[in-house]
């Protein structure tokens, strides 16, 4: 696949197949987010890739948050109550994904979170993803429960910024319709 071919076909994907991912396949697509451009080159974030029953641990943790995530959705997606039905459907189970990429920033020198660097690795996370056939999306409304998370994954001192649930995709989502960007061009 060219490029932008995997950037404009890239979907979020909300509904997974039973089908278990191997790990070589996985470790393809981690890979992709170390290349991604990292301050400094220091590439200091951290994903964690979690199957089985440390999955559904995960997925415990974040049931027992949903009605925090549902006033997180309600509040940012009032406008559109069926995709905030989807939304919150979809962090009760993970669209029952077998695997979570969780996904941590790196640190700067004077401590501060690298939210930027991880959040291009996660970028290239995705569109990899989408080459080898598997469905993702990006799930970053976690904030209410990152501690118990990161505690279940024995991460400390890093800022949880999202889960990637990935799997063989389920329901294919159709076209959609791209939004104009907001481009400002200045003396060009």
């Amino acid at each position: 696949m060219e490029l932008a071919e995997v950037v404009r076909g890239r979907r979020t994907f909300r509904k997974f197949t039973s089908e278990p991912v191997s790990r070589e396949v996985l470790e393809r697509v981690i890979e992709l987010g170390f290349w991604a451009p990292s301050a400094g080159d220091a590439r200091s974030h951290v994903f964690a890739v979690v199957g089985g029953e440390k999955r559904n641990e995960i997925q415990e943790i974040v049931r027992g948050a949903i009605d925090d995530v549902r006033r997180l959705v309600e509040k940012e997606f009032a406008a559109n109550r069926p995709l905030v039905e989807e939304i919150v459907d979809f962090y009760v189970d993970f669209g029952s994904a077998p695997v979570l990429i969780l996904a941590y920033a790196g640190k700067f020198v004077d401590g501060e979170d690298d939210v930027a660097s991880v959040s291009a690795a996660i970028q290239n996370v995705l569109l990899g993803a989408y080459e080898e056939g598997l469905g993702t999306a990006w799930a970053g409304r976690t904030s209410m429960c990152s501690a118990e998370i990161s505690a279940a994954v024995g991460i400390a001192d890093r800022t949880l910024v999202g889960i990637l649930p990935i799997g063989y995709p389920r329901v294919l989502p159709g076209p959609r319709a791209q939004k104009e960007g907001d481009v400002r061009w200045l003396g060009l």
